[in-house]
């Protein structure tokens, strides 16, 4: 967010407490934000917790929810946990309420980390700004691949570029999932990190070596 030109203010969870979530710690900050120079355009908060596992209660989240939400305030919260204990989501609450989005992951509970599947659940209107708003996407991809079809990935790119987004799709002939895997093919293995190398630097996220030679792929 900083490097957008956002302002991040950060809230920690205290050792003397166990770790626990500075949910009332947040809601003072709320309280006091009126009587501050500047205020604050949202909240970020992971629950359950990563690493500590700490999680809060669905009463204290929810009474996070109704104080962003009067100030107009978006609540963005990270629940790639929360399959662990869905009674603490805020998923089935989230209807009430306009400006928050629920961030989950299908690599933790259902063992996917290969995958690295997420999606998020908001109103219609912020997933359709959502969508235009994609982050460059690259993927890499084996033909033979059994446990994600080739012909999915292609339409999803597919449907990405079409929307505007930029969606590159490397495909690797006869090659099954983990294809990149250095064990597997040290060639795989070159090309990959080569193609990725080379798709950060154009996008200025990665500084080229002057003595890299360029990326095959």
């Amino acid at each position: 967010m900083a490097r957008t030109g956002g302002r991040v203010t950060g809230v920690s969870a205290k050792r003397s407490e166990q770790y626990a979530l500075p949910i009332d710690r947040l809601r003072r900050i709320l309280s006091a934000q009126s009587r501050r120079s500047h205020s604050y355009d949202g909240i970020v908060l992971c629950n359950p917790n990563s690493p500590t596992g700490q999680v809060c209660d669905a009463v204290d989240l929810m009474e996070l929810a109704q104080a962003a939400e009067r100030r107009g305030m978006w609540l963005i919260v990270d629940e790639s946990f929360a399959d662990y204990c869905p009674e603490r989501s805020l998923l089935p609450r989230k209807g009430r309420f306009s400006r928050i989005v629920v961030l989950r992951s299908l690599t933790k509970f259902y063992a996917l980390p290969g995958l690295r599947v997420g999606y998020a659940v908001a109103d219609a209107p912020v997933v359709q700004q959502l969508r235009r708003h994609l982050p460059p996407m690259m993927f890499f991809h084996g033909k033979a691949d059994r446990i994600a079809p080739f012909a999915k990935v292609a339409s999803f790119c597919r449907k990405a570029r079409w929307r505007g987004n930029t969606c590159e799709l490397i495909d690797y002939e006869k090659a099954e999932h983990g294809f990149f895997n250095f064990n597997l093919s040290h060639h795989n293995f070159e090309l990959t990190i080569g193609a990725a190398d080379r798709f950060l630097v154009e996008r200025g996220l990665l500084e080229a070596a002057e003595d890299d030679p360029p990326a095959i792929y």
